[in-house]
């Protein structure tokens, strides 16, 4: 409830139970049922395991529900595997703190 940002992780593999969107609702429901202060805090959305078949087909079609409900959120894919995208969520996430006043520390 402290924090100034929330940073919400996405599986996009196949054998992940249910569809991406589904989870990320369902993860934001339960934000909201525990704290609509929570609930409300900005969140980055992290599209996970990008290196398993299947997950650009899933993130295809999660940004294309997120961009019909109208959700500006800006989604980065990664792989902790193969390292992709980390860099770029690391600053990103380096960025917004820095936009709310909480981060004084320079990248590395």
């Amino acid at each position: 409830e402290r924090t100034q940002l929330l940073v919400h992780l996405v599986d996009m593999s196949q054998g992940a139970e249910g569809d991406p969107m589904q989870r990320f609702r369902e993860i934001n429901e339960e934000l909201r049922c525990f704290s609509q202060a929570l609930a409300e805090k900005e969140q980055i959305v992290v599209a996970a395991k990008m290196d398993l078949p299947g997950a650009e087909e899933h993130l295809r079609k999660f940004k294309e529900l997120m961009d019909g409900e109208g959700l500006e959120v800006c989604v980065y894919p990664i792989s902790s595997v193969t390292g992709l995208g980390l860099k770029e969520l690391i600053y990103a996430i380096m960025n917004r703190l820095k936009m709310h006043g909480k981060m004084s520390v320079k990248a590395p």
